[in-house]
């Protein structure tokens, strides 16, 4: 054994307990005994152990209430029965709970040896499924702490727990992509492959190929098997993005892979059972090009059966400082820094391309850039079509879903940040430059949840 794993022995006899103990520590394991479930319930409270021994014969509760009792409380460890009073009825209650086995007393020793190790051992792989979620989880997380974006990582997650189909929806450049990579990731599909296709860069003539593969010799210039993306994506996730550019014919031969799970390669004569979760997307409205005959009705239900709307990039402002550090880390910028001038520039622009044009721009000023800090006028050089700053000339940052109430806010918010900075934090030098008093200033700083440092 790798380690010294520990077993936790739930028996009311006194010898056999003691025997067991003997045993598991014969074999390797570290092991502890409880005469009762009340005892065993103290124990797994105050320790963490990798196996648990329990007897149904207990002398202050049911065994199998017990082993209810053990999982309600959140104790994960493989639990084997070993019980005199086992029967054909509570075996297969025991299972179909989750018990690892159930054995009649007296146990033959090599079977429990064999047991307790195969438990041990799954429960070993299971936990190093989790950790390898969690990283993966962690390396495609969606940047951001805005309360929308943290609301739509919960959503996600929920959704993960599921196998249901989920349609994105979401303007060109949101992340419509690392959406679905987070709803992979965050599901138990997440050490299976996730597979992307661009439905609108497919030429028609090859969509059943890229699709659903080929055989050699199906058609001119097939000289081998090609695998197509549902064979892919087998026990993982297939993101389908701008599925709304599928043509007719097409959608049709979808709906049936979705219906029946399963693909028949060109030139195949057998048919492939494929194990596929389907997220798609598209920058069109999928509704609207169903009611206008674009796109058939039972395909859009099919793919739409849990919607998900990414917000734009000027409904999360609050998140640029934290995109533009990911970006200039993940660009190998990572020695550069935008100044509060360059934020304030970043805050103010519209972002009609969303977080890929956010990405762009900081890719171009960073080139740019002649120091370690990115300056508003690398910023401005960088931007489509700017010559003067925006808190000059303002009239870009117009946003259609904002109110004069939002517009005001936001410019304030951005000035207050960037007067506090040049005042070094100083809120009374922050003040005699905004020609306000101090009480004024500090409640306006509360308001916008800026901190005050001196």
């Amino acid at each position: 054994m790798d380690k010294n794993h520990s077993v936790l022995i739930i028996d009311d006899d006194r010898s056999i307990a003691d025997s067991l103990i003997t045993f598991y520590k014969d074999h390797g394991f570290s092991a502890q005994s409880a005469a009762s479930g009340g005892a065993a319930m103290l124990m797994v409270r105050e320790n963490t152990y990798d196996l648990i021994i329990l007897d149904l014969g207990l002398p202050d509760i049911d065994g199998m209430d017990l082993f209810k009792a053990l999982r309600f409380n959140g104790v994960d460890a493989p639990i084997i029965i070993v019980s005199g009073q086992a029967t054909i009825k509570k075996a297969i209650e025991a299972i179909r709970l989750g018990a690892f086995n159930i054995i009649e007393k007296p146990p033959d020793p090599a079977e429990l040896l064999l047991d307790s190790l195969n438990a041990v051992k799954q429960r070993e792989l299971e936990s190093e499924v989790i950790r390898l979620r969690r990283t993966l989880l962690s390396q495609n997380d969606m940047v951001g702490e805005s309360e929308c974006i943290s609301l739509l990582r919960e959503k996600l997650r929920k959704i993960a727990a599921s196998e249901s189909r989920v349609y994105i929806y979401g303007e060109p450049g949101v992340g419509k992509e690392m959406a679905a990579r987070y709803l992979h990731f965050a599901s138990t599909r997440a050490t299976g492959p996730f597979v992307a296709v661009n439905c609108a860069a497919i030429p028609s003539e090859l969509f059943e190929s890229e699709l659903f593969g080929h055989e050699r010799g199906a058609f001119t210039g097939a000289v081998a098997l090609h695998k197509g993306k549902f064979e892919a994506a087998d026990g993982g996730t297939l993101f389908l993005d701008e599925v709304a550019e599928l043509r007719q014919e097409h959608q049709a031969k979808l709906l049936r892979v979705i219906e029946t799970s399963i693909i028949q390669r060109l030139g195949a004569s057998r048919e492939i059972k494929v194990d596929v979760r389907i997220v798609s997307a598209s920058n069109k409205d999928l509704l609207k090009e169903t009611h206008e005959g674009h796109f058939r009705e039972d395909l859009y239900f099919r793919l739409s059966v849990i919607p998900v709307t990414i917000p734009p990039l000027r409904e999360r402002y609050e998140d640029i400082p934290l995109l533009t550090r990911h970006f200039l880390d993940s660009m190998g910028y990572g020695r550069l820094r935008l100044d509060s001038k360059a934020i304030s520039e970043l805050s103010y622009y519209a972002w009609p391309g969303n977080i890929r044009e956010l990405r762009n721009i900081i890719e171009r000023a960073s080139a740019m850039a002649e120091r370690d800090i990115i300056t508003d006028s690398d910023i401005l050089q960088a931007l489509p079509g700017k010559t003067g700053s925006v808190l000059e000339t303002k009239s870009h940052a117009l946003t259609p879903s904002m109110s004069l109430a939002e517009h005001t806010e936001r410019f304030e918010k951005a000035l207050l940040e960037e007067t506090l900075m040049q005042a070094n934090g100083n809120i009374t030098q922050a003040a005699k430059l905004l020609k306000t008093d101090r009480g004024n200033l500090s409640k306006r700083l509360k308001k916008y949840g800026l901190t005050d440092k001196k």
